[in-house]
């Protein structure tokens, strides 16, 4: 059986070399739909399926509470307490707390986000460290010595991966470390638990603990929960459970939560909802591409077949059996999806950079900066190879195994007949690869008509000349007064560097990716747990002014609006059409305190409406304070300066300037306001990108199919053609016979492509701006553009077959 084998590889080989007008396209059909895939997959190693490295990935659940209002919000540290000493439900409890801390008693400070973690975090999740150890039960105890460990990243960039650097310390904030461990690099970008962390600390709940350990106030909900279930426990039952346990330690605080819900969610699940839509799309382009080409390559092969007819029929009447003459086309199947596999493979080697080049700054920190043909990947191309030399190859196999044996006597070796049947498959075949060509254009067409309105919206502020600059206050050193005196000593000191000609500070920076929604009451709301909803900014005065924004009614906040002063507020338009409409407010009240005991603001201006959270949403109501009088500070700020020329050029001075406010205040991440813009816009631009592409290559594919189609139905019709033209038939009329087929198969090609758009388009609303799912331009211009591509692809077999010479025509019989 090996030796047959063997024997049928080689003699497909040689007869795949003899015929490289057959075997190139072929190839190069495979390895660009091999290829695209395993650049998905890929894609998806990097991003969503890297959540299976952790320990039983699917049994690992997100524990959340849920507030009235809908939002899910994590626990305070008495809750999770409970939860761990109480909750007989679950089998593992660990929590985890978001915080960030300066690198200080270095020559250049730097802001690393970080984690406050329970010992219990690791083992959960089947982590260990790549060297030294993680936190044990003792290092979470009040007094133990202060321990970090490191991300293999940090490690690498700021230590030169030096092993001697467990056991030394670094200085986090005012506080010294010891290091112990350095987290494995595989790790970094694994969301939503590890991502983009540089450091872990324990979580200690004690107030006695350094101040990186603990959020101080044990009230806020800043414990995230993960757990697994005991194995005999339905997560019914433990929702149950959890929600009595949370509400009784809720009210011992203090805190009346008795109208909110436990959630409990899996952590696949989450990844999903980060990843899923955009993975949806891509895996559905790459394998449109990769159908279009076992399409193409199963025509062509099906076209050898019918030509070699002859010389299946005399094998099988000199005693091949049936068997033998399929395995003969099934190993010159294989072969032809090996090299088409390799060559997918090697393109996909080559494609990753750019992919990773276009990909949003975030989807390259998540994971895809790790993009790799590793053993999963190339696993994956082969078992794709082999799939499509099933697909592609049965079919003609099949036919060389039932060879018709009156072409045995047939003179000519390519007059064996495909049949009606054969025919009509191929045709079908046509019809499926218009359909899939005409569906990825569509998708292709709604994502770019879709990122150019998105493109199109104005911010509704200055992008030009204008400098970004965060700078994570050092909170460690300044209470709430010298918060504020940081900021204008920064502002002051920077607005006096030569070229800066406004400068101004804003928490959090417009288009950033923190989430300040606060809720509030006005004058005549009742105390509420939900009051009214709006985004929040602290800036200092000249914000309006740095970013040229206008200042409608009203007057901008001054030196007079200090932590001293009665608070006061600036809404724009959105806040006060939504929430004074027809009056004028300056003047009205606000208060944040939602149990109706704080302070009221007043309103002093109304600014012009901008896009603060994102380009793709309505202008919503924005509510700005100053930073003297908002506790955003701890979000960290970021510097705003307008410059006369380029302001990338400002970066030393700037430094300069900060280091004598502080030395340990760092600054990172200089990038102008339309980088920033730039970066809203990468993620919708990417995904139209890498759609458009396949979308194109499928185009080209579905083109060069029908052109092959058509001139093989034109060689096979031949002496038809010939015996029309003698008996009178014009040369327009024979291109018309010869297209009417082509136009068949391209009208049943569109209507499956618009049925099947219809099924997939609904997968992209949640990514499309400013046009529907089903827009009619976009359906137009995919059916328009492939319409025209198969026209064209089929009038020049139909034109050639019109100049056929009718003695060249019957000579062919």
């Amino acid at each position: 059986m090996l030796a047959a084998l063997q024997q049928d590889l080689r003699h497909g080989l040689r007869m795949l070399l003899r015929t490289p007008r057959f075997t190139i396209p072929a190839v190069v059909a495979l390895a660009l739909g091999v290829g695209a895939t395993t650049v998905i997959v890929s894609y998806a190693q990097a991003t969503s399926l890297r959540l299976f490295a952790y320990r039983d990935a699917l049994g690992i659940l997100g524990v959340n509470r849920v507030a009235p209002d809908g939002r899910e919000r994590a626990v305070p540290v008495s809750t999770y307490q409970a939860w761990r000493e109480h909750a007989d439900s679950l089998a593992e409890i660990a929590g985890s707390s978001f915080t960030t801390a300066n690198l200080t008693g270095v020559d250049d400070p730097e802001p690393l986000f970080g984690s406050r973690i329970t010992a219990s975090l690791m083992p959960l999740l089947g982590v260990t460290p790549e060297i030294g150890r993680g936190f044990h039960a003792d290092d979470e105890q009040p007094g133990a010595p202060p321990v970090v460990m490191l991300s293999e990243r940090l490690w690498r960039r700021r230590y030169g991966a030096d092993p001697a650097l467990v056991g030394r310390t670094v200085r986090l904030n005012d506080d010294v470390f010891t290091v112990i461990g350095v987290m494995p690099g595989r790790y970094y970008g694994y969301g939503p638990i590890l991502a983009f962390h540089d450091y872990w600390v324990p979580l200690v709940f004690s107030a006695d603990a350094p101040g990186l350990y603990l959020d101080r106030d044990a009230r806020n909900d800043s414990v995230t929960t993960y757990a697994r279930l005991r194995p005999s426990v339905e997560a019914s039952a433990a929702l149950g459970e959890l929600d009595r346990i949370a509400t009784a330690a809720e009210a011992a605080m203090g805190e009346d939560r008795s109208a909110w819900k436990t959630r409990v969610t899996p952590l696949h699940e989450r990844v999903v909802h980060q990843y899923g839509q955009t993975l949806a799309t891509f895996w559905a382009a790459a394998c449109g591409l990769l159908l279009i080409a076992c399409i193409n390559v199963a025509l062509m092969m099906l076209a050898r077949a019918n030509e070699r007819s002859r010389e299946f029929a005399l094998r099988s009447t000199l005693g091949a059996g049936a068997g033998r003459l399929a395995r003969q086309l099934l190993a010159e199947s294989l072969l032809l999806a090996g090299a088409g596999g390799l060559c997918g493979v090697l393109l996909a080697f080559f494609a990753l950079p750019a992919v990773q080049a276009w990909a949003p700054a975030n989807l390259r920190r998540g994971g895809l900066d790790s993009m790799a043909i590793d053993g999963p990947t190339l696993i994956a191309a082969l078992a794709l190879s082999i799939a499509t030399a099933v697909a592609f190859g049965s079919l003609p196999a099949l036919r060389a195994a039932r060879p018709n044996l009156l072409d045995a006597l047939k003179l000519t070796s390519g007059s064996g007949s495909s049949g009606r049947g054969g025919r009509l498959f191929q045709d079908a075949l046509v019809v499926c690869a218009i359909a899939s060509s005409l569906a990825l254009l569509i998708v292709s067409s709604l994502l770019v008509e879709s990122f150019r309105k998105l493109s199109a919206v104005d911010p509704g502020y200055q992008t030009r000349q204008v400098l970004t600059a965060p700078v994570p206050v050092p909170l460690y050193k300044y209470d709430e007064a010298a918060r504020g005196r940081f900021y204008r000593d920064v502002a002051d000191r920077v607005a006096a560097i030569p070229g800066a000609l406004s400068v101004a500070v804003a928490v959090p920076l417009p288009l950033g990716n923190i989430d300040t929604s606060t809720r509030f009451l006005l004058e005549n709301d009742a105390p509420s747990d939900k009051g009214r909803l709006a985004r929040l900014g602290a800036i200092t005065d000249a914000f309006f002014q740095t970013l040229d924004i206008p200042l409608l009614a009203g007057r901008a906040f001054d030196p007079r609006d200090n932590a001293d002063a009665e608070p006061v507020v600036i809404v724009n338009q959105a806040a006060a059409r939504a929430y004074w409409p027809g009056e004028n407010p300056l003047g009205k009240r606000i208060r944040f305190d939602l149990s109706g005991d704080g302070p009221w603001a007043s309103v002093v201006g109304v600014a012009g409406d901008i896009h603060y959270s994102g380009l793709d949403g309505e202008l919503e109501p924005i509510l700005y304070r100053p930073v003297t009088q908002s506790l955003f500070g701890t979000f960290g700020m970021t510097l705003l300066v307008r410059a006369n020329g380029d302001p990338l050029a400002l970066a030393p001075a700037l430094r300069k300037a900060l280091a004598q406010v502080d030395p340990d205040a760092p600054l990172s991440e200089l990038r102008t306001m339309q980088a920033v813009v730039a970066e809203k816009l990468a993620a919708p631009k990417h995904q139209a990108a890498i759609v458009s592409l396949f979308a194109g290559l499928a185009l080209v594919l579905a083109l060069v199919g029908v052109y092959g189609v058509v001139s093989y139905a034109v060689s096979r019709r031949t002496s038809e053609i010939g015996l029309r033209k003698a008996l009178g038939t014009s040369a327009a009329d024979t291109a018309l016979l010869v297209a009417r087929r082509m136009c068949a198969l391209l009208l049943a090609g569109l209507g499956a492509g618009l049925l099947l758009s219809h099924w997939l388009t609904p997968v992209l609303a949640g990514k499309l701006f400013g046009v529907r799912a089903g827009d009619p331009g976009a359906l137009a211009l995919a059916a328009g553009a492939l319409s025209l591509g198969a026209l064209m692809a089929a009038a020049l077999p139909s034109i050639r077959a019109a100049r056929i010479p009718p003695s060249q025509a019957l000579r062919h019989e």
